[in-house]
């Protein structure tokens, strides 16, 4: 902003010098430049046109209807106009110098700041990526976790299959063994009741012997029972 407003002083100084150059040579010579077709360059300017004795020109600010200059010479007024212009853009110019010191401080303090947020982020942006780098560890561990309990899952699911099988066969044995019970059951139950029914035949005929030996009869002498040599034999 500096060099700009420098340039534009030296740029308004020449053109000032300029103008009131033609406009001097305008004083002694009647018949000059034809002053009325610049009037288009002052397009914030009003401009009026009175005629008598003498005519005179004058000149007002569009904007504020402030008048600038009257006078008989159209050339004088174009200088007051240019003049006007000048002031105007030199307070403009002031007032925009008269910013850049505070514009500059706070521009530098701005700068500090951010300097200071960048280093912060930075920092930030470290312990993020430290962060990141851990989740990724995590979670690469995480994943030999589970591929090592999917294995883990997979041997667990071959193995009880293996003991499934195993069951099926016991429980067939068992069945087997439960029917083979049974049947020994029911064998045992029908010796039992044949034996039952065999000393219920002895009894009666051990009663019959006793009767028949109170009524005298004689009781033939018992063979005589072969041991086990002679079993063999």
């Amino acid at each position: 902003m500096t060099a700009v407003s420098k340039i534009l002083v030296v740029v308004l100084a020449c053109f000032s010098i300029a103008f009131a150059g033609f406009a001097s040579v305008s004083h002694s010579s009647v018949a000059g430049p034809n002053w009325e077709s610049h009037l288009s360059e002052f397009p914030d300017f009003v401009f009026e046109y009175t005629e008598g004795e003498p005519p005179t020109w004058s000149a007002k600010v569009r904007a504020t209807d402030e008048t600038v200059k009257s006078s008989k010479v159209l050339a004088d007024v174009l200088l007051a106009c240019q003049q006007k212009q000048i002031q105007d853009q030199k307070e403009i110019l002031d007032g925009v110098q008269k910013q850049i010191p505070p514009l500059e401080t706070r521009l530098t303090e701005i700068k500090a700041a951010n300097q200071a947020d960048t280093d912060s982020m930075k920092g930030k942006e470290t312990l993020l990526v430290a962060e990141l780098d851990q989740l990724y560890q995590d979670i690469n561990e995480a994943r030999d976790v589970g591929i090592k309990k999917s294995e883990e899952a997979h041997a667990t699911r071959v193995q009880a299959e293996y003991r499934r099988e195993d069951v099926f066969r016991l429980t067939n044995q068992l069945a087997e063994i439960r029917t083979d019970y049974f049947h020994q059951e029911q064998r045992q139950n029908r010796l039992r009741d044949l034996l039952y029914r065999t000393q219920g035949n002895i009894e009666r005929l051990e009663h019959r012997q006793g009767l028949l030996v109170k009524k005298g009869a004689s009781i033939p002498d018992e063979p005589k029972q072969p041991d086990d040599q002679d079993a063999i034999k």
